[in-house]
């Protein structure tokens, strides 16, 4: 079963609907609901995994997760002000067909950010005053996080755990460039692009192994370790890499000789 997506073109220009220009190159995020419900479930029950993840979101970046009968919208801008750090969240519902009739749903609108950043983000103006109020957006400070509402909670930790996934090397990324960066010869330049989409093609959960019984066994004899090839997961997925030739075993131990293996044909 293929899992349903929506085209980046089209994610590019519902992106911009909700932005303000000067956030147009916030990058898009394509996400597959299966891809998402691996990490809910992963994260429901590991507590001390999602603890982890916790931290400031470092990217603009509109996470686009196609569920069966709608797109869920998450979009996050980080601010770095000189009195500290600023997020601004928007978690909306849309159909995959939007129209200029098309209700969009809000799920929740806020900012969350340090103490000052936010004391002068409510005494910026009295037009900012009037934006905030007028888009229903709730304002918060990072330290306020246990008395917050169920919906602000559940935005801003997936903004945080989705933006960890998305550039961690449990994920491989494919670049969608949209109808438009493909039909324009600019579109090699990186000066004169857009952000291109960017899809989730591959998601592996880390998995914490139970600890072993300890087998008691020590190694006391300093011997060579041959080279060979090791499977390591980096940001662009599974590469083979080469471990060189080296040394395991205590630097004051014994050294094993090498070895050679002896072939016998036998009839």
């Amino acid at each position: 079963m293929l899992d349903k997506m929506i085209d980046p073109e089209i994610a590019e220009r519902m992106k911009d609907l909700f932005l303000p220009k000067s956030d147009r190159l916030t990058r898009v995020v394509l996400w597959p609901w299966r891809k998402v419900d691996q990490i809910i479930q992963t994260l429901t029950v590991d507590d001390e995994e999602c603890s982890r993840l916790s931290g400031e979101s470092q990217r603009s970046l509109a996470h686009f997760v196609c569920c069966d009968d709608y797109v869920r919208i998450l979009i996050v801008r980080p601010r770095m002000l000189n009195m500290g750090h600023l997020v601004a969240v928007d978690d909306l519902i849309a159909p995959y067909e939007l129209t200029p009739l098309t209700e969009i749903g809000i799920v929740c609108r806020f900012l969350i950010g340090d103490g000052p950043a936010v004391e002068f983000c409510n005494k910026f103006s009295a037009r900012n005053q009037k934006n905030i109020a007028a888009g229903h957006v709730k304002v918060f400070r990072f330290d306020e996080w246990r008395s917050l509402d169920h919906d602000t909670k559940a935005a801003f930790s997936m903004a945080r755990i989705l933006e960890h996934y998305a550039f961690s090397p449990y994920t491989s990324i494919r670049e969608r460039p949209t109808m438009k960066q493909a039909l324009s010869g600019k579109s090699r330049d990186p000066l004169n692009r857009k952000w291109p989409a960017i899809q989730i093609v591959n998601l592996r959960i880390a998995k914490r192994p139970e600890p072993a019984e300890p087998t008691g066994r020590k190694i006391e004899v300093r011997y060579s370790v041959t080279e060979h090839m090791r499977r390591q997961p980096t940001k662009e997925g599974i590469r083979l890499i080469k471990i060189r030739e080296h040394w395991r075993g205590p630097e004051s131990g014994p050294v094993r000789p090498k070895t050679k293996k002896v072939y016998k044909v036998v009839k």
